[in-house]
């Protein structure tokens, strides 16, 4: 299937807030809120200032094969992981939740991302490796967003009463959900068969979720060389013991982070917002709950659970994996354990990395390049076909539909012609109006009057004429109304919307190579394929 790629600049879809269209544009508000924008020279810095040590790149790659033990992986993979190993390898890291079934497009956009961006960074830097690095952000506990996506139409959500690290829950309680799915399989057409076993596969009894999205990312890409991490592991959080004691100490990160905010919420809106202790507690598949400290004692809240303080820095030697970061720790810790350079995530993400640019400064963490997500739309055949017979430009279909309607009305014959005489009509008047000017003051005022009155009956003849035609073109609004559906399901970008099923079983597996070779590592416009 032949698909041609068109590119629109991000700030002409209405569809980003005001800090992503400056941070495309570069404005240089946003520079104390960042290493530096995306380009070949912040990434040739950024390389040259990274430190990892030896023992870190030892002991990621063995957690590495550790969790890939389980899986068939590709040459590349394996390659990928070794080459972790050398001083020369640096990542570019994506990260997400373990949703299941993947949730929405963006889920796979943002990795398909990362592949591109390595792959450029290795034309750029020939003598370096570079490994994209999925961060499966294992420890999120937002059932709610995990657990659902769309498809079709209808909304599915995963019903289970396991509670905790979604990441750990058991994914035996989704194979009703999937059984409801298959009748959305067609198995005589090949790739459709493979699809549904990969699920099949991946959500089978005792594995856990995030086992199951690993295996689901690496049988859709894991050709192309892509690595998951989970962060959720007893000896890479030992790389971390430093600075979340710290802030069960000392609580650093609230007021750092705070005064980074009010910076960054004189032009723009704040995304996350710090507690005065950023740290969760936490036990296998059973439950995380935040930390809080009252009168010197550590409260799990939610658990007959306290602490003291030496109880407290006993159990983080102890147990490292027993703490999790929330959202405002949560970056640098990735940060820690990977030779990172470079992180690609969607609007909201850059947002609350923005507000940590301070906290990554105090804790002598570098800063990564910040890389705003591809956004893409695919659109059908009958969207595309009805659009050119429209007239209509890629960028309109962005603006509100009543605009879109006003301009589609606008080029009408008749509106026009009927403009032609609206506009000889008030030119008269206006004529008619200097006349009564010249004779006397009290004509004036009264010919204004009847100017006024003369505007409003032809103003509101245009409105019938418009209503008239309106209800005459029905099947033109019905296309508009199919075309904006399809584009914007439920008012929303397709992307944060729809599933991958839906374009699976339109494009097959080819479609991770039809975003691979159309996505952009320094691109900066959203895509629609069409």
């Amino acid at each position: 299937m032949m698909l041609t790629k068109h590119k629109i600049k991000i700030s002409d879809t209405a569809s980003f807030t005001s800090l992503v269209n400056d941070y495309v544009h570069r404005d240089e508000k946003l520079k104390p809120f960042i290493t530096d924008f995306p380009s070949n020279n912040s990434l040739q810095k950024a390389i040259e200032q990274k430190q990892f040590s030896r023992e870190k790149r030892n002991l990621l790659v063995e957690v590495l094969k550790n969790q890939y033990a389980n899986l068939n992986v590709s040459e590349l993979v394996q390659q990928n992981i070794e080459s972790l190993l050398e001083e020369n390898t640096f990542s570019i890291c994506t990260a997400h939740q373990p949703s299941i079934f993947t949730g929405y497009l963006y889920f796979i956009y943002k990795i398909i991302h990362a592949i591109k961006l390595s792959n450029e960074c290795k034309e750029l830097f020939p003598i370096k490796n570079f490994v994209p690095v999925f961060f499966i952000g294992s420890e999120d506990n937002d059932l709610e967003e995990i657990g659902t996506f769309n498809l079709f139409g209808i909304k599915y959500q995963w019903k289970t009463t396991q509670e905790g690290s979604c990441g750990e829950m058991d994914t035996a309680d989704l194979i009703p959900l999937l059984d409801e799915l298959k009748r959305y399989f067609n198995t005589a057409i090949e790739d459709e068969k493979e699809l549904l076993e990969i699920f099949q596969n991946a959500y089978k009894a005792n594995q856990n979720l995030t086992d199951a999205t690993r295996y689901i990312v690496n049988e859709f890409m894991g050709r192309f060389g892509i690595v998951c991490i989970d962060g959720n592991d007893a000896r890479l959080k030992s790389l971390y013991k430093d600075v979340l004691k710290d802030e069960l100490l000392h609580q650093q990160a609230q007021k750092i982070v705070s005064k980074t905010v009010d910076n960054l919420s004189v032009n723009y809106h704040g995304q996350a917002k710090p507690r005065e202790l950023n740290l969760f507690y936490k036990k296998y598949n059973s439950y995380r709950e935040r930390i809080e400290l009252k009168g010197g004692i550590y409260e799990v809240v939610n658990k007959d659970l306290q602490f003291t303080e030496h109880e407290m820095l006993a159990e983080l030697e102890r147990h490292p994996e027993h703490f999790s970061p929330n959202v405002i720790l949560r970056p640098m810790y990735q940060e820690t354990i990977l030779p990172n350079i470079a992180f690609i995530g969607g609007g909201g993400e850059l947002a609350y990395w923005m507000q940590l640019k301070d906290l990554f400064s105090h804790y002598a963490i570098q800063f990564p390049i910040l890389f705003l997500r591809n956004s893409l739309l695919f659109l059908d055949q009958k969207s595309s076909t009805q659009i050119d017979k429209l007239g209509l430009t890629l960028e309109q279909l962005f603006i509100p539909t009543n605009e879109l309607h006003n301009f589609l009305l606008a080029k009408n014959n008749v509106i026009q012609q009927l403009e032609v005489f609206e506009k000889n009509i008030e030119e008269q008047l206006n004529e008619m109006l200097q006349l009564a000017a010249d004779v006397s003051l009290p004509l004036e005022e009264s010919v204004k009057a009847h100017r006024q009155k003369n505007l409003n009956i032809i103003h509101r003849i245009h409105e019938k004429f418009a209503s008239h035609i309106k209800r005459k073109e029905v099947d033109t609004y019905s296309k508009i109304a199919f075309i904006k559906d399809n584009i914007f399901p439920n008012n929303s970008l397709q992307e944060r919307h729809d599933n991958v099923i839906s374009l699976y079983k339109i494009y097959g597996k080819n479609l991770f190579d039809i975003l691979l070779e159309n996505e952009e590592g320094f691109g900066d416009d959203f895509i629609v394929m069409k």
